[in-house]
């Protein structure tokens, strides 16, 4: 068992977490998402959507937030009910009573991210574990609510040591990005973070050069937020 462990929240989280295994990071990792989610980013499909163990030594314990409301129009832009509260699985309680110091790859704003931050964190505080939480600030395209819900976390957690933040939207000022491009160097921004603060020693490797967005691909942001103003819960 490492001295260090790892926790990948919900899609964006396991992909960093999956970066950083790939770099070398020597730690455990844990990844909590929905299964058909976290399977996305791996070279090889899961034996099957309740395993725990990935084909590169990362366990996965699967979690299905609560059910969201669609936009109507958008069906692929949903809104969290942080209204359902957590109740924190018997397989991540096992994780986070282990004698290891912790880092948290929180994206703010859905479900899985917000949820498991504040309730992992609180419980930290009260067990005395050493533990650090990157988390991300959503894009505002991903709409107003997710940014509350961003909001209610960042109330939560800025108070706890060792607790990082950023926007995403600063990575993105101009909207130049690509939309794809957009969440591939939010990514990069969390490993950076997480390298500074745990003194990692990575060298990362610049991110391949991509074409600038045109204005139809700029547009599609301002459509986006305009259809994330539907959602109401």
């Amino acid at each position: 068992m490492n001295n260090l462990h790892i926790l990948g929240l919900g899609r964006a989280g396991s992909i960093v977490a999956r970066q950083l295994k790939a770099f070398g990071v020597e730690a455990d990792y844990t990844i909590i998402g929905k299964p058909g989610s976290t399977s996305k980013i791996n070279d090889d499909k899961l034996s099957d959507n309740t395993g725990r163990k990935l084909s590169d030594n990362i366990d996965l314990i699967p979690f299905r937030s609560p059910r969201c409301e669609l936009i109507p129009g958008y069906t692929k832009v949903m809104c969290p009910d942080i209204s359902v509260d957590l109740v924190m699985p018997d397989d991540v309680l096992e994780i986070i009573n282990r004698e290891q110091r912790f880092l948290l790859l929180a994206p703010l704003g859905g479900y899985t991210g917000t949820m498991f931050a504040i309730k992992i964190a609180r419980h930290f505080m009260t067990t005395g574990h050493e533990f650090t939480i990157i988390a991300s600030y959503p894009f505002r395209f991903e709409g107003n609510k997710r940014s509350a819900i961003a909001d209610i976390a960042i109330n939560h957690l800025s108070s706890y040591p060792n607790f990082i933040s950023f926007k995403l939207d600063d990575i993105n000022k101009d909207r130049n990005l690509l939309l794809s491009q957009a969440f591939a160097t939010a990514d990069r921004k969390m490993i950076e973070y997480a390298n500074a603060a745990l003194h990692l020693g990575l060298h990362l490797p610049p991110l391949p050069p991509q074409p600038e967005a045109t204005q139809r691909q700029k547009d599609r942001y301002r459509k986006l937020e305009e259809l994330s103003a539907y959602c109401k819960r």
